[in-house]
């Protein structure tokens, strides 16, 4: 107890400058805690979307900007591919539901898509066993009948049927209900030139926690009658004629066996190609991870950069404490007194400044979470006290506490140095200097 007492004291009376090596101690522990945090939630949330869609098939190109743009709504669509592909694919006996994706417009920030009434379907699920369920209202009408019509009319096709169904986020930040109307722009863009039509919101969707959340969906023919989107949305072939084509095309066969034997089949067309989300995300998400490591290891630096300070402060100090410390011994202090005092000093100070960091870390995410989930385009889920690992015994080990446990260890190591230097301090030398 005498020892926590001395301890106490001399913190309290070198206090600025024990603020200052704690708050180096929380900075480097607060950047930390909020990239393992932010880093975790951000796989678990990308990972689970990923799964819930077991084949994406789209048009020819970069395989990782064909699941950012139509799973997550992250990147601008690839290029179409032939509609025939679709109708083609919908008739496979391995197909339990293929859902037809047309994008390119939005709606003040949120993305439009277009397709069919397959997104109401059971087996359609953006997270596995969750299928899209409505809050309020209802589901939109689409007519495939119409649709092909949409497609072989030469000239304007006017719709009867303009509706929409609005994600859960989209729906709380436009401040749209049932009955509202919207008028898409062309283009991802907010800046696009607005189409003449108007769409009716007839449901909201209840919240997922996906990128869906942030998506209006509209019936397909009333998406594909729009002119700027008759006139373009065509695929050359190779003949040198066009088709009407497609973005994409959501896969949900009968098993897992189809899936897996489907694939390489489907990667032999030449004019679409066949991936699978949650591999592709798996890959993005290992190139993330070594960005992840990397701000670990300046976060770990900061920290030791902090611990260090803890050292070197006492150590610069030894000089004008030498008389203290000689005092101390003076008066009955043993060698390993003197040697515990400083350590315990330095090992207070890292375990004070770990606490703050991870508090600072917490803080952070919790105030710029929302900003964060914008960015994501998912809901995060920024949980405390996150296991070490996903699997095995780690999974009962939380992050927090033994990164307290870490950098306590660390700021003792480096209070050991000048700890070794005062217990070699010369009793009569040092008290006949303050003399």
């Amino acid at each position: 107890m005498k020892l926590l007492r001395l301890v106490l004291r001399s913190l309290a009376y070198r206090q600025t400058t024990s603020l200052l090596v704690a708050l180096s101690v929380a900075l480097g522990v607060g950047l930390i805690t909020a990239i393992l945090v932010l880093s975790q939630a951000l796989g678990v949330a990308y990972e689970n979307q990923g799964s819930g869609i077991p084949i994406l098939v789209g048009p020819r190109g970069s395989r990782l900007e064909l699941v950012l743009s139509v799973v997550y709504q992250r990147d601008r669509s690839p290029g179409l591919m032939p509609f025939r592909a679709y109708e083609e694919l919908q008739k496979e006996p391995w197909v339990r539901l293929a859902v037809p994706y047309a994008l390119g417009d939005s709606y003040r920030g949120f993305r439009v898509v277009g397709s069919s009434e397959g997104i109401f379907d059971p087996s359609f699920q953006p997270l596995p066993d969750k299928p899209l369920a409505l809050a309020r209202g209802r589901a939109y009408v689409s007519d495939p009948a119409r649709v092909r019509e949409v497609l072989s009319s030469v000239g304007e096709y006017e719709v009867e049927t303009r509706e929409a169904v609005l994600g859960s986020e989209a729906a709380r930040v436009l401040a749209l209900d049932l009955g509202a109307e919207i008028s898409p722009t062309h283009g991802v863009e907010a800046s696009g030139l607005a189409h003449h039509e108007s769409w009716v919101v007839t449901g909201v969707l209840q919240k997922t926690g996906t990128a869906l959340d942030r998506v209006i969906f509209v019936n397909l023919e009333s998406f594909l009658a729009i002119d700027e989107h008759r006139d373009g949305a065509k695929v050359v072939k190779e003949d040198g004629q066009s088709e009407p084509g497609i973005s994409a095309v959501l896969l949900f066969p009968k098993s897992p066996t189809a899936k897996t034997m489907m694939l390489p089949v489907l990667n032999k067309r030449t004019d679409l190609q066949a991936v699978s989300p949650a591999q592709e995300i798996a890959r993005f998400l290992g190139v993330v991870g070594n960005v992840r490591d990397l701000l670990l290891l300046v976060a770990w630096a900061v920290v030791l950069v902090g611990a260090l300070s803890v050292g070197s402060s006492l150590y610069g100090a030894m000089a004008a404490r030498r008389h203290e410390l000689a005092v101390l011994r003076a008066v009955g202090a043993h060698r390993t007194t003197v040697l515990w005092l400083l350590v315990i000093e330095a090992a207070a100070l890292a375990f004070l400044g770990a606490l703050a960091g991870i508090l600072l870390g917490h803080a952070f995410l919790f105030v710029f979470g929302p900003r964060l989930e914008q960015a994501a385009g998912c809901a995060l889920e920024l949980r405390w006290l996150l296991p070490l690992g996903r699997e095995g015994a780690l999974r009962a080990v939380p992050v927090e506490p033994a990164l307290v446990v870490v950098v306590t260890a660390v700021g003792a190591v480096a209070g050991l140095f000048p700890g070794l230097s005062a217990y070699k301090t010369a009793v009569a030398e040092n008290l006949g200097r303050a003399g």
